[in-house]
């Protein structure tokens, strides 16, 4: 580049003048630029704050949103003996509950003590049959458990004997108790040290009177399977009774009452008694222990209480960004925005509008004590609050967000409903309601008594396709089928393996005529009978002609289209409008099943419109951001157009100064012309 010098000729000052003029064209243009840039910023800034204040405020909804709020249930007791916990289906109320005694499994102990773990005990196989035992502990003082006796003992139905190999590399003490945990089949072995030895400690790992277990020992050492030496001292049974092995702890059902009522359970936690209840009972009472079950209204309050303050804190925000400060003078960075305004008064609206769809005693927030105040701020009335949903809990919850309202005495309950259930109203009519599966026989009342022995006392019954272990009968004679009925209900619903499935049956007389029932409902319910092995247990019972009759799901529609049935279980139909929607029923009365969408439910549909990513405020956003990616744009062109205009200013000035140099060349030619003009007169010097 060619170096220049600029006013060297005239003496002007180019550079300077350029700076100035140019500082004076750029000035103008740069302020406008600045101001919209800033301009825009601050409104990124303002829709940002809005956006978080929204996000903010909606975070606070969900527990006020969420029916399960005001589903869940509280409980309480007066005694650490009895514990308690609900679900939502659990019924309001105080129960009484006394414990007599607790569940407990059956531990035994080894008479015969060893060195060390590492002594030989003997090798063979262990078979372990669960079941009842009969055992009577030494009553005198001091109790000697030499006296102890066994009495009895009765194998569970369905349930099949255990077995553990010991091999020799099994057979010290520590050996046989690795061999038994090993195999896992519901007994845990310890080795103890009592003080004068190690002995072999075996206990159940299952709690009730049906769970304990005896011992029988197949010694290879000695091929003396009764004696005192080897495998054999292991032994437990009513053939070698309490010589080899005692009982320390018996096993025992948990025997307590509920408002009165006797009830056993062999586990000590017990989740049948009550409907919705869960009972941990923890030790016996000397007082009957109070349990309460109560609403949920302080989680409740709680939840109301979060979304009041997050609505205020959202208030304050908005005001801030949109208001005017007297004081200062100064307005807020969203002050007369469209967005803004909209969006506030949008949220004011549906805080005063009522719940849609619902027709309740109360349908609006301020009918349930919570208002707004001058500032637009919402406040809580306490006192009319805690009166409302003492007075109409479901019209409160209905207030507040989703929910599925019912006639009273329709035989419909526990609703549940998906969010793509549309808000509407549902008529469910039921033709019939879903039947148990069963098998009916007449037994002539001629026939007993009837007895049975060792070659009519097993069956096996299926129920719901779940079929039993070999169900034995008591061996002896039953005077009347209801004692024969009595019996085969108490030994089916005890099968191990029915119970594990949690199949049941109830066994009932009618005049001559016994019916054997499924206690499920439903299409897959059913109930099917058979001989065990060569048994001729049917005929002796005479139901060889038993009719059986399988179980049907109820019948009924939803929103006039058939719905889909489990049972007495009704759910819309996958193609209607009912889809999602899911009933029990009990009785063929139906009814209207209204669905609203509560004030918080709204709000929380409006505020995730807000914050979507094609809303308004987004959309706003977007386009600012183009804007400000513009005057980028636009400062480049100004850049260039700025240069354009210096070289033109230099250009110019150039000239000038040339035509002064110029001219000042010119005057001094002149000068010295002139000056070399002889003077008349004057004498030249």
């Amino acid at each position: 580049m060619a170096i220049t010098a600029t006013g060297v000729g005239s003496g002007l000052d180019i550079d300077g003048l350029v700076t100035q003029l140019m500082a004076a064209e750029r000035a103008p243009l740069d302020r406008r630029l600045l101001k919209r840039e800033t301009n825009i910023t601050s409104d990124i800034s303002a829709l940002g704050s809005l956006k978080s204040a929204l996000a903010d405020f909606k975070a606070t909804l969900p527990a006020a949103n969420s029916l399960s709020t005001y589903q869940q249930r509280n409980t309480s007791s007066t005694s650490t003996a009895v514990g308690v916990g609900a679900t939502s289906r659990a019924a309001l109320g105080a129960y009484s509950v006394s414990v007599e005694g607790l569940a407990k499994a059956q531990s035994v102990a080894v008479r015969d003590t060893f060195v060390s773990p590492a002594s030989e005990v003997g090798t063979g196989t262990l078979t372990f049959t669960f079941g009842t035992t009969g055992y009577t502990p030494d009553a005198s003082t001091p109790v000697n458990n030499q006296n102890d006796t066994y009495d009895s003992f009765v194998a569970k139905a369905g349930l099949a004997s255990k077995t553990v190999t010991i091999t020799n590399s099994d057979s010290s003490l520590s050996g046989v108790r690795d061999a038994i945990n090993r195999a896992n089949i519901g007994v845990s072995a310890a080795v103890i040290n009592d003080g004068s030895g190690y002995r072999l400690v075996l206990s159940s790992e299952s709690m009730g009177a049906e769970n304990s277990f005896q011992v029988t020992v197949a010694d290879s050492g000695d091929s003396n399977n009764t004696d005192g030496n080897g495998l054999s001292r292991l032994a437990f049974n009513s053939v070698v009774g309490t010589t080899n092995v005692y009982q320390t702890v018996a096993a025992s059902d948990a025997t307590f009452t509920v408002n009165g009522l006797p009830l056993t359970s062999d586990k000590n936690t017990v989740v049948d008694a009550i409907d919705g209840l869960t009972l941990s009972l923890n030790e016996t009472t000397t007082a009957n222990a109070t349990l309460t079950v109560t609403d949920n209204e302080a989680g409740i309050k709680s939840a109301i209480t979060a979304f009041v303050d997050g609505y205020n804190s959202f208030n304050t925000a908005i005001n801030n960004l949109t208001g005017f400060d007297a004081s200062t003078g100064t307005g807020g960075s969203l002050q007369g925005d469209f967005t803004a305004r909209s969006i506030k008064s949008q949220l004011r609206a549906t805080i005063g509008a009522a719940a849609l769809g619902s027709s309740g005693t109360f349908t609006r927030l301020a009918e349930i004590g919570i208002t707004t105040t001058n500032a637009g701020a919402l406040e809580i009335d306490d006192t009319k609050l805690s009166a409302a949903l003492e007075s109409n809990f479901d019209d409160v919850t209905a207030v507040l967000t989703r929910f599925a309202d019912k006639p009273i005495d329709s035989g419909l309950s526990n609703i549940t409903f998906t969010d793509t259930v549309a808000r509407g109203t549902y008529a469910v009519a039921i033709t019939s309601l879903a039947t148990s599966g069963r098998i009916e026989e007449t037994v002539a009342s001629a026939g007993f008594p009837k007895t049975i022995d060792g070659s009519t006392d097993g069956f096996v019954v299926t129920v719901d396709g779940t079929a039993s272990g070999t169900v034995a009968l008591t061996n002896q004679s039953y005077a009347s089928l209801s004692a024969i009925a009595t019996e085969m209900q108490t030994k089916i619903n005890a099968d191990a393996t029915l119970r594990a499935a949690g199949k049941g049956v109830t066994v009932t007389v009618s005049g001559d005529d016994i019916e054997i029932r499924s206690n499920s409902v439903g299409s897959s319910s059913s109930v099917a009978l058979a001989n065990a092995g060569s048994d001729t247990t049917i005929a002796a019972l005479g139901l060889t002609l038993a009719t059986a009759t399988a179980g049907t799901d109820l019948v009924g529609t939803i929103g006039g289209v058939a719905g889909v049935a489990d049972g007495n279980v009704l759910t819309g139909a996958a193609a209607s409008g009912a889809a999602g929607l899911s009933v029990d029923v009990s009785s063929t009365t139906g009814g209207n099943i209204t669905v609203s969408d509560g004030v918080v439910d709204q709000l929380d549909a409006l505020l995730a419109a807000f914050l979507a990513t094609d809303s308004a405020i987004d959309s706003r956003v977007t386009n600012l951001q183009e804007r400000a990616e513009g005057i980028v744009d636009e400062r480049a062109a100004l850049e260039l157009r700025l240069d354009a205009i210096e070289a033109r200013y230099r250009r110019k000035f150039n000239a000038l100064d040339s035509l002064l140099s110029e001219i000042s060349g010119s005057g001094a030619m002149v000068a010295d012309q002139l000056a070399n003009i002889p003077i008349p007169g004057q004498t030249k010097k």
